[in-house]
């Protein structure tokens, strides 16, 4: 067990639900790709099985040790065809977060972010559990964990800065990108020069609980390549 995933400095946090889609930010919102077009080129969704939550954890476990035993190892391994998510469209979907992600950020002279899968893993473990226990926070409920100590517990690669974007109830991935596009402070995370990193998550919720569509966006800027470090698996 290695100690060097010390959060160094700016920990920046945006959260959106569907009815606050359309309010704020400023300048253009594009979340498009003229090259492309609209999400054509996304597999049709296919719906997952319902799930419920299901509490692994004895009481006297730490909240980490909770969270990572209800709501991490409990995601597919690594090894799965469709990795972190549900099936092969929701894998499509994060797929096409990072890309227009991407887009947006190539428009103001951005690096492109880079895929950690790692951090696909943290971040569709917080949209599963919003998703199955019905509640939309950056804090983990029942935990008490923000997104850093979440990335603190499965023991990432060393970080000098990351943030978290969420949302909820919006039907596609260009969707949830025009509403962070046009929210300050996910478009702040969302155009931030020091991350050099995201991890997507994309959890449908086929038993229609508080929000059918749970997207996060967790992005962190880190020293050197994060896939190199061995973290804890799912």
């Amino acid at each position: 067990m290695h100690n060097s995933w010390k959060n160094g400095s700016a920990a920046l946090l945006a959260a959106l639900l569907l009815a606050s889609c359309g309010g704020g930010g400023t300048g253009e919102i594009f979340a498009t790709d003229n090259s492309s077009g609209s999400n054509s080129h996304i597999p049709p969704l296919v719906r997952p099985p319902a799930e419920s939550f299901t509490d692994n954890s004895p009481a006297t476990d730490g909240a980490a040790a909770s969270w990572l035993k209800d709501a991490y190892h409990t995601l597919p391994a690594v090894g799965d065809s469709d990795e972190a998510y549900q099936n092969a469209s929701l894998a499509a979907w994060a797929d096409e977060i990072l890309r227009l992600t991407n887009v947006e950020r190539g428009r103001y002279g951005l690096n492109p972010l880079l895929r950690s899968h790692h951090l696909d893993y943290v971040a569709q473990a917080h949209a599963r559990d919003m998703g199955l226990r019905d509640y939309f926070s950056h804090t983990a409920q029942g935990y008490n964990l923000s997104p850093f100590d979440r990335m603190d517990a499965v023991q990432t690669a060393y970080y000098d800065t990351a943030g978290e974007n969420i949302a909820a109830g919006q039907s596609s991935p260009q969707q949830v990108v025009v509403s962070w596009m046009a929210s300050p402070g996910h478009r702040a995370n969302i155009l931030n020069a020091n991350f050099t990193h995201m991890g997507v998550g994309v959890y449908y919720d086929s038993a229609g609980g508080l929000h059918v569509e749970q997207w996060v966006q967790l992005f962190a800027g880190f020293r050197g390549d994060p896939e190199t470090t061995d973290w804890i698996n799912p």
